[in-house]
């Protein structure tokens, strides 16, 4: 894949192989992540490449019940419910509805900020948030009442990957294994330096890819079955410096895009072998990718911190979407593809200005 006068970038060391045994305990450690790594303060303007093309979203906002502004996360449950964490709360829209509805106090969920949310099983998701809280388990009936109950998981979680029903928690002081219904399976430690898991993605051959505040690892898996396989060395990817990979995907095929915050992002093979980098400089809005998605149709989605969304096709063209173009934010905090039984997708957008979905080609 040629992009004009970009080099590929090559991967100058590696770091060390080392296994890591499991751990049945939990274990809490101090989380010095900010809510949003990719918060725009202190990051430089974005880049204008090429004129914003209009991209038609359905706005997911408090005219259909769901948050104004300051969405997390948004995630999509083993049966279509789209669960969204906001500042202003979780907010849940049960498959088949239109409108989505709070999560309240009295149903159980504390008063932090949700950061991180991940769909499960049928009306199943487990929710992160700020302000060392620990997780919640929250099932939604088939009345649309709501029950909480609390994770013994660590406080700090980032992400929670959806993966065939079950949910894979990064968090400060490792990778948790849920099944559907919500129950530990699994917990992992990475080698250390392990510090602030910030993103999990899986292979088809059931392997993981987590990005961390210094690296990006790959545990061996199948993860979903077991998390007794041992992890393996990935590509330095900023020499010299922490990689910050604040967002990582796996695309059909198996390529891998990790962001490197505040350094681009990178394509590597399945194998781990870097093969490009994008940056600011040619074709990215910023350096700081705070999101990424692959796309049923080889393309790939970019989220920034606050210079919108841009779009790698197939063919290795790229498409540019802003706040002035339909996106109802510029600081794209989560994208997700979430393929539908027709054999098409809708792509999910979790942004500073409120959340949306976009159904078309």
């Amino acid at each position: 894949m040629q992009h004009g006068g970009r080099g590929w970038w090559l991967a100058l060391a590696l770091l060390p192989a080392l296994a890591c045994g499991g751990s049945d305990g939990v274990e809490d450690r101090q989380a010095t992540l900010p809510v949003d790594p990719g918060e725009p303060a202190g990051v430089p303007p974005p880049v204008v490449h090429a004129p914003p093309v209009q991209l038609p979203v359905e706005l997911l906002g408090p005219a259909l019940g769901g948050p104004h502004a300051d969405v997390r996360d948004v995630s999509v449950d083993a049966v279509g419910g789209v669960w969204l964490a906001a500042r202003s709360g979780l907010f849940v829209r049960p498959p088949g509805r239109r409108f989505a509805r709070l999560v309240t106090a009295a149903e159980g969920m504390p008063g932090a900020e949700p950061v991180a949310v991940g769909g499960l099983g049928p009306g199943v998701a487990v929710v992160g948030f700020a302000g060392g809280e620990r997780p919640r388990l929250v099932r939604l009936a088939a009345d649309e009442t709501a029950t909480v109950e609390e994770l013994p998981i660590d406080a700090a979680v980032r992400r929670i990957r959806a993966v065939e029903g079950m949910g894979l928690v990064a968090s400060g002081s490792g990778l948790t294994v849920l099944d559907e219904g919500g129950r530990i399976r699994g917990r992992r430690i990475p080698p250390e330096p392990a510090v602030e898991l910030w993103d999990v993605a899986v292979t088809d051959a059931g392997d993981a890819w987590i990005g961390d505040r210094t690296r990006l690892l790959l545990l061996e898996g199948p993860v979903t079955a077991s998390v007794a396989g041992r992890f393996r060395a990935a590509p330095d990817l900023v020499p010299g410096e922490d990689d910050a990979v604040v967002a990582v995907e796996v695309c059909p095929g198996g390529e891998v895009w990790a962001s490197a915050l505040g350094h681009g992002i990178f394509r590597l093979s399945a194998e781990g072998r870097v093969r490009e980098r994008l940056t600011a400089a040619e074709v990215l809005p910023q350096d700081h990718v705070t999101a990424l998605a692959c796309d049923l149709d080889g393309s790939l989605w970019i989220g920034t911190s606050w210079g919108g969304l841009a779009r790698l096709l197939p063919d290795g063209t790229f498409r540019y979407h802003a706040a002035t173009a339909g996106l109802p934010g510029d600081s794209i905090r989560r994208l997700v593809v979430a393929p539908d039984e027709a054999g098409g997708r809708t792509l999910w957008i979790a942004t500073e200005g409120g959340a949306a979905s976009y159904a078309g080609p």
